[in-house]
């Protein structure tokens, strides 16, 4: 899905499969809103997905084994580095009673 622009009119009579997908989308922004949308089409994890696809794409580059294996295992450790890089940015969250 690609996010539609502020002035998107219903297309009507349209056989498409697109472009009733696209009008199914625009029902729910204009009665729902962005926000519901986004969770109905579950939107963000195609972006955190990208996101992941992108660092692995990165991280291939750097490969330096030459053995298909070894670069099996250097990417698993790549990878777990990654993960490490990201869970130590995490922010601590602690739930406050009053």
């Amino acid at each position: 899905c690609i996010s539609l622009p502020k002035n998107a009119v219903i297309s009507e009579n349209s056989a498409c499969p697109g472009v009733q997908a696209r009008n199914r989308d625009l029902r729910i922004i204009q009665t729902e809103g962005v926000e519901a949308w986004l969770e109905q089409t579950e939107y963000h994890l195609r972006s955190l997905v990208e996101t992941v696809m992108s660092r692995m794409k990165r991280i291939k580059e750097r490969l330096s084994a030459r053995k298909f294996e070894n670069q099996v295992v250097e990417f698993a450790i790549l990878c777990l580095i990654l993960n490490m890089n990201v869970w130590i940015g995490m922010p601590n969250r602690e739930a406050k009673c009053q």
